[in-house]
């Protein structure tokens, strides 16, 4: 999963440059932030979507996308923590068996077992609860 870039694409489409677009939005936006809201580094506010919206015209459906950009993020965080926790799985654990190991997320003691009724993960850390059951 990618990081929706809906910024890009409006300039895109709009035929402007970076600097076009900081000058056009009478410089109430820094450089340095539209460009990273454009390559969604970070995800524009409430005030900044209302500027571009001011001065660009933005569709009801630029301004949405802009506002899931939030949304995007905190889904890519999510599966960013869901990789890292599945690769501490032994590529060779049984049915039946553990292992532990140290929380990426919070440094406690993490729990990875396969249930040997049917296999399934459970991963679990000391502090954070279940993390991952299957």
């Amino acid at each position: 999963m990618t990081i929706n870039k809906p910024l890009q694409e409006i300039i895109k489409k709009r035929n402007l440059t970076l600097r076009d677009l900081y000058f056009k939005i009478n410089e109430e936006i820094g450089l340095a932030r539209l460009s990273d809201i454009r390559i969604a580094r970070v995800v524009p506010n409430a005030k900044e979507i209302e500027i571009l919206s001011k001065y660009i015209d933005l569709t009801e459906q630029e301004i949405e996308d802009l506002e899931d950009m939030k949304i995007d993020k905190i889904l890519q965080e999510h599966i960013d923590k869901i990789n890292n926790l599945l690769s501490l799985v032994p590529k060779d654990l049984k049915a039946g068996q553990e292992v532990i190991r140290k929380c990426p997320n919070c440094g406690a003691k993490l729990r990875i077992a396969k249930a040997s009724v049917n296999g399934h993960l459970w991963i679990t850390c000391e502090k954070e609860g279940v993390l991952i059951c299957q």
